[in-house]
Formats: structure tokens, sequence, C-alpha cells
């Protein structure tokens, strides 16, 4: 085993990082969730939330590291011009194509898929199964739902939710949420 690894978080996909690490060959260390004393070192994010992920890391003080999980069936070709931030997780079976800038915290959930050219802001969560089209964008702390497909070029703006299945054909502006085929607006945030 290598060295320990945190992970900040302590629900499902806490868990499911654990097992991530674990393929890896590094050693799981403590679930850090709400209240827990911090310790310093290695942390993998664990936290789907986008919001919730973004808060918990701005708490987080000095002395902390933060580490870019890749499980080993994630197909993410570095070598076709893929560039990513801090703390991202890759889980099993996500896809990402060619030419894709990534932010930094950006969960790519259970059998994702992201396209060429895409723009992925950070603190984004794309969940399992999700599709997001070629030369699509999406801001800072984006959630893409359950099997929910972005059709190429779409523009989703920051703290928009689109929701589990959900059809995008068009720009979503920041805050909104978006449900339905084809997606339509249910809501924004004030």
């Amino acid at each position: 085993m290598r060295a320990k690894i945190h992970i900040l978080g302590s629900g499902g996909l806490a868990s499911e990082v654990t097992l991530y690490l674990l393929a890896m060959g590094y050693e799981p260390g403590r679930m850090i969730g709400q209240g827990d004393r911090q310790v310093k070192g290695w942390y993998a994010v664990g936290i789907g939330i986008p919001h919730v992920k973004k808060r918990a890391i701005e708490c987080c003080k000095s002395g902390v590291k933060w580490m870019t999980v890749y499980h080993r069936s994630a197909c993410v070709l570095l070598d076709a011009g893929i560039t990513y931030g801090d703390g991202c997780v890759f889980a099993p079976g996500a896809v990402l194509t060619t030419n894709i800038k990534i932010g930094n915290f950006v969960l790519f959930n259970l059998n994702c898929t992201v396209g060429h050219d895409a723009r992925i802001g950070d603190y984004c969560s794309i969940m399992p199964g999700a599709a997001v089209g070629g030369n699509c964008t999406l801001g800072s702390c984006v959630m893409v739902g359950a099997n929910a497909a972005i059709l190429p070029g779409v523009k989703i703006g920051d703290r928009a939710t689109v929701g589990a299945g959900a059809v995008v054909l068009r720009d979503v502006p920041a805050g909104h949420t978006i449900v339905g085929n084809p997606g339509r607006s249910i809501c924004a945030l004030s």
C-alpha cells in the first residue's frame, strides 16, 4: 500500500471513493464529515452535491493536499488534450474524449460521458449515466443528474441543476433547474 488518503465526506459517494482508492493501491484514511477534526495530509473528495462540496473544501485548513482519483476502468485520454484541476474523481466507466478542460473538484460518476471540446467548471458533478455533448460548457457548481443528456454546444450557467433524465436542447441560465424532455426550467435560485 502507498500513502494514506483521507476522504472529505462520509456518505455513499465517500464509501465509493474509498473503494477506488483501494483499487489504485492506496490505503484509505479517515472519512472526514461535518464537525470532524481535520487532519493534515492528502485528501480525496467524496461529496457529490456541488454547493456542499464547495463549502466543505473552502472550510479545509492549510496542510491539505488534494488528490485526483481515477478508477482503472475510467477512460480519460490525457494525451488527447484533456486537462484537469485538483481533487477530481473519475469513477468506473466514465468516458472523456478529446480536448476537454476540467476545473477543480469535478466528479465524473459511473458511466457518464463527456464529448470533445467541452469545458467543465469547478465543483461540478456529472452523475451516473449522464451524457454531456461535444463543445458544451458547464459553469461552476453545476449538477447534471443521472441519465441526463446535454446536447452538443449547450452552455449551462453557474449553479444550475439538470434533473435526472432531462434532455437539454438549449442554453440554461445560471441558477435554473431544468427537468423533462425536452428540458424546461421549473425554478431559479434568487
